[in-house]
């Protein structure tokens, strides 16, 4: 039960991210099951965010993150990729910073956070 005012936050995989779409989506012939619950799944930003309107929360703030150091993954053999993969994700994060590059950056990243309070 949140309380008037009080605030949510969630901070799920990003569908529109590639890697999370190809790794974490269970319809993918890549899926990566190893640490992702039962009902896990990379989300629509857009889902998430409508989601939270219809649950009637208000300030609603979302934002697309990268530069997320992952320091192992499943299965083992993507481990000798993931320095490189690391490097490639936080030079997406960096190039979303620049503002000709920011709004196609952050809806690519990598998770999608969304904050609401209840009114």
């Amino acid at each position: 039960m949140l309380r008037p005012g009080g605030a949510v936050f969630a901070f799920d995989p990003n569908l529109l991210n590639p890697a999370m779409a190809l790794f974490r989506h269970p319809t993918q012939p890549a899926l990566s099951s190893p640490g992702i619950s039962p009902d896990e799944r990379p989300l629509l930003p857009t889902a998430l965010k409508r989601a939270f309107r219809e649950a009637r929360f208000v300030d609603l703030r979302q934002r697309c993150l990268s530069g997320i150091a992952y320091r192992a993954v499943a299965p083992r053999l993507l481990n000798a990729g993931l320095t490189a993969f690391n490097i490639a994700d936080r030079l997406w994060q960096w190039s979303g910073s620049r503002p000709l590059l920011r709004n196609v950056c952050d809806h690519l990243g990598l998770q999608a956070k969304v904050i609401g309070e209840r009114p």
